[in-house]
This record gives structure tokens, C-alpha cells and sequence, in this order.
């Protein structure tokens, strides 16, 4: 066997799999939470621009 090859037992790299996949739905959570507090921020600039009755206030 090449020295780069590694053997692996199968439910041990069905763990590393299970833990690779959970990682690109973290990764994928993060981006779109950064998404919606971009978002979020935009709204709350405009309220605090904008009153109730539509008076703008620098």
C-alpha cells in the first residue's frame, strides 16, 4: 500500500462524513444568518429615519 493511503473502518468514515456534511450546513447557516442581519440593519436604519406619520428626522 502507497505510504498516502490511509484505511479507514466504515463507521468511522461514516462519523467523518455525518461531521463533514454538518459543517457545510454551519457554514450555510452562518452565510445566511449574516444575510438577514444585513438586512435587519437596513430596516432598522429606515425606522429610525422615518416617523409614524412619515416625517423623516436627521
Amino acid at each position: 500500500m502507497p505510504p498516502h493511503v490511509a484505511v479507514i473502518e466504515g463507521p468511522a468514515l461514516q462519523l467523518v462524513q455525518a461531521l463533514l456534511a454538518e459543517r457545510e450546513k454551519l457554514l450555510e447557516a452562518r452565510r445566511i444568518k449574516g444575510e438577514l442581519e444585513a438586512i435587519l440593519n437596513s430596516v432598522q436604519e429606515a425606522i429610525e429615519v422615518a416617523g409614524a406619520r412619515g416625517i423623516v428626522y436627521l
